[in-house]
């Protein structure tokens, strides 16, 4: 890596900040005569040396921006030569009757033209534009690295360019699709889809607002905000995690060590379905949203249905031990006999146990 690098600084220095050079000169005549060295086209045979520089190009490009001279030969559309900006170009449309097409055209008497600019571009655009230094003796416009107070390029400053597009990179990657309640899945939000496919529209179908990511869809909506107002649970401790879910979902999920903790955060669960399902209902079948009401509805029924699942469960694990205890017992108990019966439960998703113990006298006589 470190080869690459001073390769880069020992080709891309001379061209980029001194282009008198005979290096410059040659490559210029034979390669890029008409055009510049950053957007010029590569020639089937040309040299290792010309072909080692094109392989940085793409970095370069994106370090390297234009001093405006005299403004002749930079374009206003296509050259980058606006600071704080990624792209480095106008974010204005460019106007259909506008025959404006080179920087020396929104000159006057070497300084900028006001009038022009501000008919020609927004105000952010144009305030930034001014703020462009001109040269004074009306020098040809060139390049420089920008990533360098001294405007020179160094493998030191293109490798940290590099090492923070490569972090960005990652960061984007691992948000693509918004965090997710479990790691390595995520909701298929139209925000994920968008970000991963550059198809469709990201935008939330139900408030048409902002972008439906995973917590916009289950806490920010205002559908869903609503909703939550009317539920019976309010996870109040947890606001300041609302931009991330994961991290949300984390400080809820603390709540179950606290009394019928795990039941609020099963409803809570319960909840985000509901939510989730109106949404395809919209999306899929394009029907209107439930009233808030009548989601917490749905979610406190299906909850409770779950519940009572769970419970017939334990209960029916409870009768058979209890079941079993008393036949063990009626073949080998004489009468007049003492006999401790002994049943313990547990309930399904609590860390509590419920033990009961029955003493009777044999055949049948319960005595505590």
């Amino acid at each position: 890596m470190a080869e690459v690098f001073n390769a880069m600084e020992r080709e891309w220095r001379p061209i980029l900040t001194k282009p008198n050079l005979l290096i410059g000169k040659v490559l210029r005549a034979r390669y890029f005569l008409k055009d510049s060295i950053l957007t010029c086209k590569t020639h089937k045979n040309a040299s290792w040396i010309w072909q080692g520089l094109l392989g940085a190009r793409s970095l370069i490009d994106k370090g390297v921006i234009r001093r405006i001279g005299n403004g002749r030969s930079t374009t206003i559309w296509d050259h980058r030569r606006i600071r704080g900006y990624s792209s480095g170009k106008p974010t204005s449309p460019r106007p259909l009757r506008s025959d404006l097409k080179m920087v020396h055209e929104l000159l006057s008497l070497q300084r900028w033209n006001k009038n022009t600019i501000f008919k020609s571009f927004n105000q952010s655009n144009a305030e930034k534009i001014l703020n462009i230094p001109l040269s004074l003796m009306g020098r040809e416009d060139s390049d420089y690295w920008q990533h360098n107070a001294g405007a020179m390029y160094t493998v030191s400053s293109s490798y940290k360019l590099l090492m923070t597009e490569n972090s960005n990179a990652e960061k984007e990657k691992s948000d693509a699709a918004g965090p997710s309640i479990t790691e390595g899945s995520a909701l298929p939000v139209r925000a994920a889809i968008y970000r991963k496919t550059r198809l469709g529209d990201p935008m939330c179908r139900i408030c048409v607002e902002e972008q439906e990511t995973v917590e916009h869809l289950l806490l920010k909506c205002q559908h869903t905000q609503e909703v939550w107002k009317t539920a019976p649970i309010q996870w109040h401790g947890a606001v300041d995690q609302q931009g991330d879910f994961k991290h949300w979902w984390i400080r809820i999920s603390e709540a179950r060590k606290r009394p019928r903790g795990m039941e609020h955060i099963e409803l809570t669960a319960s909840v985000f379905w509901q939510v989730w399902k109106e949404r395809n209902k919209k999306e899929f079948e394009n029907k209107s949203s439930c009233s808030p009401a009548r989601t917490i509805g749905k979610a406190h029924e299906e909850w409770l249905e779950q519940e009572e699942i769970m419970n017939t469960k334990a209960s029916l694990s409870t009768g058979e031990t209890t079941s079993n205890q008393e036949e063990h017992h009626q073949g080998h108990v004489e009468e007049g006999s003492i006999i401790l019966d002994v049943a313990t439960t547990s309930q399904y998703s609590q860390v509590s146990l419920g033990i009961r113990i029955t003493a009777r006298m044999h055949p049948n006589i319960r005595i505590a």
